[in-house]
């Protein structure tokens, strides 16, 4: 953990992409960020953030993460976020944004199938 990646997963039984956001997501992440939420909505398949080692998100982060969102849902993509961290959360807050404003389901736990 710690850093961002992409990996293959399963969400509700079904073949998915796993974006891992590691710790902190502000200027320096934002290229890499923007970079893995592009490939993400590419694949077609459910996106499954992982928010939980969160420490750190950048106004920019955000604007990144709206900007997928709604790519996502215009691709018709189902996405999630799992175990979104108390700073990952906050940083929305702090920006106005509560979590039924995106289209992401927030999972407790990530649980495979």
């Amino acid at each position: 953990m710690g850093e961002l990646s992409l990996s293959q997963d399963i969400y509700d039984g079904r073949p998915a992409v796993n974006l891992d956001m590691g710790s902190s997501l502000d200027m320096n992440t934002a290229d890499a960020l923007a970079e893995l939420l592009r490939e993400a909505v590419s694949v077609g398949q459910p996106v499954i953030i992982d928010a939980a080692s969160v420490e750190r998100v950048s106004t920019s982060a955000i604007q990144l993460l709206l900007a997928a969102d709604q790519a996502l849902a215009a691709a018709g993509c189902e996405c999630a976020v799992s175990n979104p961290s108390n700073f990952f959360l906050a940083a929305f807050a702090d920006c106005g944004i509560q979590p039924g404003d995106m289209s992401w389901r927030i999972m407790a736990e990530h649980a495979d199938g």
